[in-house]
């Protein structure tokens, strides 16, 4: 794996390798790159590009590895739909929960509406709408 350590520096080249690897190739690298993936995360493009790949069990991995930074590196709508693409449904909601308050901020137009929503549930959209509201208000 020595080999991987020294292509791999980045997330897009993470993602790059994994891309055409069968199911075993792809948890051989992840094994022995996994320690190293916290590091290579440097905001919500990186996060999303370094799950791409991987399976749900080695996606949660990487997720409780830097889930107490992600409020920090979400800096906008499509960083926030960028993190939750690849997490479950518990995980969404623990993130959405840590950045309720500063959703509406993010929102600047509709397309930002958008992307906050996409993968939120209805409970989540709700929220989101009804801080809409109290901004206008």
């Amino acid at each position: 794996m020595g080999l991987m350590m020294k292509i791999i520096k980045t997330a897009d080249d993470f993602s790059a390798v994994l891309q055409y690897l069968n199911e075993v190739q792809r948890t051989a690298v992840y094994e022995g790159m996994k320690e190293q993936l916290p590091a290579i995360i440097e905001d919500t493009y990186d996060f999303k590009e370094v799950l791409r790949y991987l399976n749900e069990v080695q996606r949660t991995v990487v997720y409780k590895a830097i889930k107490d930074r992600l409020p920090a590196i979400i800096q906008s709508a499509h960083g926030f739909k960028f993190v939750l693409y690849f997490i479950n449904e518990a995980q969404r909601a623990d993130v959405f929960e840590a950045m309720r308050e500063q959703l509406p901020a993010l929102i600047e137009d509709a397309d930002d509406f958008k992307e906050v929503l996409q993968c939120l549930n209805g409970v989540q959209r709700t929220l989101v709408i009804e801080a809409m509201h109290e901004l206008r208000d």
